[in-house]
């Protein structure tokens, strides 16, 4: 547990100093922007947070592994070059690309109700994800490939969390950030890999890992369009 703990700190730490790091460049990066990304995209999470047997009372008591079919993201991202290497005549490309997303997260957990009934509690989310990702690229001519790897800030938005229980008419519906629910601030580290052709189309793969109690992970698959300058 203190192993993990310590873990936990220092990846929390990495991703403010990404974060951190991001402004810094942002700040001397600012004209340099050599495209706009569009960007939409599916993807899968799963979420640890309480929940609870749900007696009369609606204890909350224990922790369980939320699961979820799939959601939708969409927004732009900013291509910031940073810097241009050519090694034996190979061309790479060190630069920065921050995301900003509207994203739907989520899951459901099945539960017992006064040890008798079964039913599922779900949770609904809707986040302002920005991704800063630092990037590698090489270019193959026609097609390049990208490394992506970096920290996230995930703002909730609004969302809902309710139970339904089969056989009964349980009025519990609420906010999916009120104080039983999600911190609606989420900050993680994420890595990837993306295929760009021609310079204009790509898609990417990603994987997430939030750090706070919930402990969100998440995979994304998008498909996009650059708008070059």
């Amino acid at each position: 547990m203190i192993k993990f703990f310590a873990g936990k700190k220092f990846l929390i730490a990495a991703a403010a100093a990404g974060i951190v790091a991001f402004g810094g460049i942002g700040a001397k990066a600012e004209a340099q922007v050599s495209s706009i990304g569009l960007r939409l995209g599916y993807n899968t999470n799963t979420m640890t947070m309480p929940y609870s047997t749900f007696d009369n009372t609606l204890t909350w008591t224990r922790k369980g592994r939320f699961t979820n079919g799939g959601g939708v993201h969409a927004g732009i991202s900013l291509n910031i070059p940073i810097s241009e290497m050519d090694i034996a005549g190979d061309n790479y490309l060190f630069g920065i690309c921050p995301n900003f997303l509207f994203t739907t997260k989520g899951g459901e957990v099945s539960i017992t109700y006064n040890s008798l009934f079964r039913g599922t509690y779900r949770v609904d989310a809707y986040y302002l994800d920005v991704p800063i990702p630092f990037t590698f690229k090489r270019d193959f001519g026609s097609y390049a490939v990208r490394v992506e790897i970096g920290p996230y800030v995930a703002l909730g938005l609004f969302g809902d969390q309710k139970i339904e229980v089969s056989g009964l008419n349980l009025p519990y519906k609420e906010s999916s950030f009120s104080k039983e629910g999600l911190s609606r601030l989420d900050v993680g580290l994420f890595y990837g890999v993306a295929l760009e052709f021609m310079d204009t189309y790509f898609v990417s793969l990603r994987a997430g890992s939030g750090l706070t109690d919930e402990e969100v992970t998440a995979v994304y698959l998008t498909l996009g369009y650059n708008i070059n300058f």
